[in-house]
């Protein structure tokens, strides 16, 4: 193929798995009309009940990553990529039926006491009631990739919630919209927590080895500054389609909330210097294991011992040679609740 890449949807390398969320939710509907007649007055009214009620939406179980819903393919690029080519989160909620109109019972006339006139009633009336309840929301499905050891991977999550673990070479994981868990393993790795409107709980755990880390979620101030001074950063980021995510967080716009998106770094022993950016100050955590590589940072009195700051990047020896950066952030916001040690 021009584009040099070699197709496979084998799976032999990536046991990977994916599922839809599917709108399983059914519209409720009102139920038959009935109507009773008045009698002489007028005074009795007919009756609707609704009977048609709404059902619950659910997932749809995993889809083996050898359909059409993983693309598997190695790339000139020395890459192994597996991008989620389908799979959607949570299927909508179906409605209620709508209340019926009103109808009139027929006119009832008698004559009076003399039989010489008529005494009319007047119409009796029918209103049907709403049909059925809410059916819910299908949950969303959970897509797994498996990096290939042998290989540089590239592996991107979609639409569902995405579980996604690296290998033992220096790979590029790239979470979606939804839940996403990124595990980078061994090597030197670039982790994106999910895209920029990602409205998920996101967990990025970098592994050993030199790593980049992203928060999922919208740009931050700090992060935007960081960008305008190294533009040789975002040249290189549009360059590469691997790093598309990055490229377009790099150009939408700025906001310092997290916009419903919360992302939690997982800093475990081991050998490694992680940089951590687009950090939210409002939404996420660094979470740090107690005692890590016998440093003695058990609370947050002990961790602040280890930091370091240098403009606006907050840097933190966790022992054993290894660091942890937050590259571009808001210092002045930062506050305790941005911190866990586990």
């Amino acid at each position: 193929m021009e584009d040099n890449y070699t197709y496979s949807n084998s799976g032999e390398d990536s046991p990977d798995g994916t599922t839809t969320g599917t709108t399983t939710g059914t519209t409720a509907t009102s139920g038959a009309m009935t109507d009773n007649s008045p009698d002489a007055s007028g005074s009795t009214a007919g009756t609707t009940t609704g009977i048609t009620t709404g059902t619950t939406g659910t997932s749809s179980p995993i889809i083996p990553h050898e359909s059409a819903d993983v693309q598997d393919s190695m790339h000139s690029d020395g890459y192994e990529y597996h991008i989620v080519t389908s799979g959607t989160s949570a299927g909508t909620t179906s409605t209620s039926g709508t209340t019926t109109g009103t109808t009139s019972g027929p006119t009832d006339s008698s004559p009076d006491a003399l039989g010489t006139g008529s005494t009319t009633g007047t119409s009796g009336t029918t209103t049907g009631s709403a049909g059925g309840t809410t059916g819910t929301a299908g949950t969303a499905g959970t897509t797994v990739l498996v990096g290939n050891d042998s290989h540089h991977n590239f592996l991107e999550g979609g639409d569902s919630n995405d579980v996604i673990h690296g290998g033992s070479m220096g790979d590029i994981l790239v979470g979606g919209s939804s839940n996403n868990t990124l595990m980078g393993g061994s090597g030197d790795d670039v982790l994106v927590g999910g895209t920029v409107n990602n409205s998920g709980s996101n967990v990025i755990n970098g592994g050993n080895g030199t790593n980049t880390m992203v928060a999922a979620g919208p740009l931050t101030q700090q992060t935007d500054d960081f960008l305008q001074s190294n533009q040789g950063v975002v040249k290189d980021l549009s360059a590469d389609p691997k790093l598309s995510a990055l490229a377009n967080l790099a150009n939408s716009g700025v906001s310092n909330s997290g916009s419903g998106s919360s992302n939690t770094f997982q800093i475990q022993s081991g050998t490694f210097h992680d940089d951590i950016y687009n950090f939210h100050d409002a939404t996420d955590v660094l979470q740090i294991q107690s005692g890590i590589n016998g440093s003695g940072i058990t609370d947050l009195s002990t961790l602040l011992s280890h930091v370091s700051i240098s403009g606006n990047n907050v840097s933190v020896d966790v022992g054993g040679g290894s660091t942890v950066t937050l590259v571009g952030v808001d210092i002045h916001h930062l506050t305790a609740a941005n911190v866990a040690i586990v």
